[in-house]
């Protein structure tokens, strides 16, 4: 089980992209909105849903690209997963057909050669 520590990394490491892609975005959202606070006060009304719309759609951006992110690293878990299943079966066919020309073997040795 050794071999799929990778796999697993790669899951933690998706995990703590997104989270840490949340607070990146949260922290984004809430600087907007307090910019646009502070803007209220010098500014009229359209400077500050501009600061403020800004901010959210940064926010929403970063979260769209931790999230992507995310998907891409957990499919990369994935992968190695499913290519460490395949390997695993592929080498338990290997042996089940080494068994069974082993057993053909000892059977033809056994058997009269055709014709006699």
């Amino acid at each position: 089980m050794s071999r799929c520590v990778f796999a697993t990394v790669l899951s933690v490491l998706a995990v703590l992209v997104m989270l840490g892609g949340g607070l990146v975005a949260l922290f984004v959202i809430l600087s907007s909105l307090g910019a646009a606070g502070v803007a209220a006060r010098f500014a009229p009304g359209a400077v500050t849903a501009g600061v403020a719309g800004a901010g959210l759609l940064g926010g929403f951006f970063i979260l769209l690209v931790a999230a992507l992110q995310a998907l891409f690293l957990w499919a990369g878990a994935q992968l190695i997963n499913v290519l460490l299943s395949i390997e695993g079966r592929t080498r338990e066919a290997a042996a089940l057909q080494r068994a069974m020309l082993a057993e053909l073997r000892r059977i033809a040795a056994g058997a009269p050669a055709p014709g006699r």
